[in-house]
């Protein structure tokens, strides 16, 4: 009996990943998802939330999470820090990349450039605040990530 339900969420599973197989083929392919419009609401849509910081990495180096977190409203981003807003950004995402990106502007005109994955009530961000660079890997402090890495989790 245990054998056929682990095959049964097998074959659910495999069935769910040929379901997106033509859209990650055209991603690979250099081009943009049939609705890239949508994938970019819909996300948007999606990370509308409170998120606590569960994991953070600054430079290489793990940081406390404490009581950090981000807010998503509409296109802003607000980062909390022990129950007090710090700072309010405009946020812009393009959920048609791989991976996808989310670029941060603070009012005083930086430009933090992030990549994320958003998976059911999380999401790992990984970003630079060289308004030049974007990490092309979730990693911190290596040739190809980003200075900090942050796992959130919806609140």
């Amino acid at each position: 009996m245990r054998r056929f339900a682990v095959s049964a969420v097998a074959l659910a599973t495999l069935t769910a990943g040929l379901a997106t197989l033509p859209a990650v083929l055209q991603r690979a392919n250099g081009q943009d998802a049939p609705n890239a419009d949508a994938a970019k609401n819909n996300d948007l849509d999606l990370l509308q939330a409170t998120w606590k910081f569960s994991y953070y990495e600054e430079k290489g180096e793990q940081q406390r999470p404490g009581t950090r977190e981000f807010v998503i409203s509409d296109k802003k981003l607000t980062y909390r820090s022990g129950g007090q807003d710090r700072i309010e950004t405009t946020i812009e995402i393009d959920a048609t990349k791989s991976p996808k990106h989310l670029t941060q502007t603070f009012p005083n005109g930086d430009v933090y450039r992030s990549i994320y994955v958003l998976a059911d009530d999380y999401v790992i961000l990984c970003g630079s605040r060289n308004k030049e660079k974007r990490p092309s890997k979730f990693s911190c402090a290596t040739e190809n990530g980003g200075e900090f890495l942050i796992f959130l989790k919806r609140e």
